[in-house]
Order: C-alpha cells, then sequence, then structure tokens
C-alpha cells in the first residue's frame, strides 16, 4: 500500500504498520536530534551526555501513543509532526537543566526545521537539478540519513556540522580544536566515504 494511503488512517494496520514505516525515518529523526543536542550542549554542557537515540525513542512511544492526533496525509506532513513531538522532548531536556526555565521550544522547532531544509539541499545538489518524484524523494531521505550514521569519529561529525548545520569550514575547526586545511581534508574523505556508502550499500 502506498504510503500516502497508509497515512490517511494512521491507525490502519495497526503496531506492524506503524513500525514498519517508523523504521524509514528513524535515521532521519537520530540525525536531527543529534544536530540539535549539539547546538543546545554550547548552552547546556551536559546534554553532551544525552544519547540522541533514547531521545528519539521517547518520539516514537509518544508518536504511538497519541498518533490519533495527526491529521495529516501525506509522509511529509508525518515527518513535520514528528518533529513536533521532537522538539517537545528536547525541549523537555534543555529545560531540566535550565535555572531560568526559559521558554525554547519555539526556537528548538525553527532549528529542526532549518536542519531538515538543509538535508533536503544536500538531497537535490546529490540528485542534481532533476526532480525526485515523492517516493523516490522519501527513499533517498532514509538512504542518505543511514548513510551519514554510518559514518566514523570526525567525518560524520564534519559531514553533518557542514550540510546539517551549515557551518563553516572554519567555524567547524574552532569547535573542533583543528585548523582549516585538515577539517577541508576531513570533509572532503568523508564526502567519498558517504558516496562509498550510497553506490555500495556499506
Amino acid at each position: 500500500m502506498p504510503p500516502v494511503e497508509i497515512l490517511k488512517d494512521p491507525g490502519a494496520g495497526g503496531a506492524v504498520v506503524f513500525e514498519n514505516r517508523w523504521k524509514r525515518f528513524e535515521s532521519y529523526l537520530i540525525l536531527l536530534a543529534t544536530v540539535q543536542l549539539r547546538r543546545e550542549s554550547a548552552k547546556v554542557p551536559l546534554l553532551a551526555k544525552v544519547d540522541p537515540e533514547d531521545l528519539v525513542q521517547e518520539v516514537m512511544l509518544s508518536a504511538w501513543q497519541h498518533q490519533n492526533r495527526f491529521q495529516g496525509t501525506t509522509e511529509a506532513e508525518w515527518l513535520a509532526w514528528l518533529r513536533v513531538i521532537l522538539a517537545n522532548v528536547l525541549t523537555d531536556q534543555v529545560r531540566a537543566y535550565l535555572s531560568d526555565k526559559r521558554d525554547v521550544c519555539l526556537e528548538i522547532r525553527i532549528n529542526l526545521d532549518r536542519t531538515s531544509g538543509n538535508l533536503e539541499g544536500l538531497l537535490a545538489a546529490r540528485n542534481g537539478a532533476t526532480p525526485l518524484t515523492r517516493m523516490a524523494r522519501e527513499q533517498e531521505l532514509e538512504r542518505v540519513c543511514a548513510a551519514i550514521l554510518q559514518l566514523n569519529g570526525d567525518a560524520k561529525t564534519v559531514i553533518m556540522a557542514r550540510h546539517l548545520e551549515g557551518m563553516t569550514l572554519h567555524e567547524i575547526a574552532l569547535r573542533m580544536g583543528k585548523n582549516r586545511d585538515a577539517v577541508a581534508k576531513i570533509w572532503a574523505r568523508g564526502l567519498v566515504r558517504l558516496r562509498q556508502i550510497l553506490i555500495g550499500g556499506g
């Protein structure tokens, strides 16, 4: 059954349908959570110890418990709804460490949407000017997210900072305590490795 048809009735097929749909975009949410935790860790250092996968499991549980609240009909709308849930989960984490309990939810939502847009920009660059069909685009999103998470160490850090956070190589170098040329080499090697994973599956 096409994804759009499934999403016309979020409860259709029960747990199996939900789990299958969820697995397709789990890597996407882990990437968003990882990037946002890095942003927030600059203000709240303890957040560096929070596991993004644990946060995403909270998102999954909330989405399952409240799936009747989803009002959309497309996977793009479903992903936007999941980003709202993720923003709420992240906000709870940030507020737990902030003494002034400031309202950070809107800021986090804006950042998550921006990161998602950056990821779509990476997809567009990878596929040139040719527009993808909706289903092909969603499949590509899943593949690229999973591939980025397979990168090791500094390569993953640099690729995520450059393409998901929109940082310059100079800014990344300052964050990592490395010189710009070293970061540029890591970035180039990371892109090569990313292409290898996407082409060869590992």
